[in-house]
């Protein structure tokens, strides 16, 4: 598999990776259909990691286009989506603003241990020896 959706830590982050540049039609369904089924049966606040630097696009998704492309991510519960850059404009992420919708923000960082970091301070009740250490490793 090119990607991997899943829970980071359980029912608290939601985290998407990709193992390559691309991904197909199909697998970017597939990974919708996933985050559905993960989110179903979800009834605490909760945030969304999207690890993204693989990707070998440049472009930055903002918040109204990840709410298009998953509609799952409406969900009340949803407070913080947190997006790791693509590498070649990683340097770039301090830069951009907060989005907001409602009760969901979305922030850009560089690293996943930036991303790390800002869940922790958003989240207090996250245990970093919770996290699934073979998440990011691909299979």
């Amino acid at each position: 598999m090119n990607y991997k959706v899943g829970w980071l830590f359980d029912q608290q982050i939601l985290a998407l990776t990709h193992f390559t540049p691309a991904i197909t039609p199909e697998e970017f369904q597939a990974i919708v259909t996933q985050t559905q089924a993960y989110l179903q049966s979800v009834r605490q606040p909760f945030h969304v990691l999207i690890d993204n630097r693989q990707i070998g696009d440049s472009n930055v998704v903002d918040l109204d286009m990840v709410m298009q492309a998953f509609p799952a991510l409406n969900h009340a519960q949803l407070r913080w989506i947190v997006m790791i850059l693509p590498e070649p404009i990683k340097h770039t992420a301090a830069q951009r603003v907060i989005q907001r919708q409602a009760e969901i923000q979305l922030i850009y960082v560089e690293t996943l241990e930036q991303a790390l970091a800002h869940l922790q301070q958003v989240d207090p009740t996250l245990d970093l020896n919770q996290q699934d250490q073979a998440f990011f490793r691909q299979p």
